[in-house]
């Protein structure tokens, strides 16, 4: 069972930001699942890094047009993408220090974790990026 199902709403109609944001899409689905079937405690660890790995390499990639297109908007964006990484590491932070295991604080951190990227990546995806979707495609993308 998938939280996100990948259609026309989340596309960008662009052939490589689409393949990255189906990938980051892969990873809330994975996570979603692990919670449904009460193992996302299990999977926490590799959800961080899996989001902190691929979220910097797919800003990365926006963030390169953003400069090569002239993005007007690049500055909010790209501030934007330094919240992302900085909630994920101020998570990640918490588990790795052990800060979890105090009796269901592993479910706090789950939910806080799953709350996030359910609204962020959503919102993110489906209304910031799209707003450079038409230079990127201008620029041939």
């Amino acid at each position: 069972m998938n939280l996100i199902e990948w259609n026309s709403s989340v596309s960008m109609g662009i052939e490589e930001i689409d393949i990255q944001h189906k990938k980051l899409v892969d990873i809330l689905n994975n996570f979603f699942n692990s919670m449904m079937n009460g193992k996302a405690y299990d999977v926490l660890e590799t959800t961080f890094n899996e989001l902190l790995d691929y979220g910097i390499y797919h800003f990365a990639t926006e963030e390169k047009y953003f400069e090569k297109f002239n993005y007007e908007y690049a500055e909010e964006h790209i501030a934007e993408h330094k919240f992302f990484i900085n909630k994920i590491k101020e998570l990640k932070k918490s588990f790795d220090n052990g800060d979890i295991q105090r009796e269901g604080s592993d479910k706090i951190l789950t939910v806080e974790l799953w709350d996030f990227l359910k609204k962020w990546l959503v919102n993110h995806i489906k209304v910031d990026d799209h707003k450079y979707s038409k230079l990127f495609k201008e620029n041939g993308l």
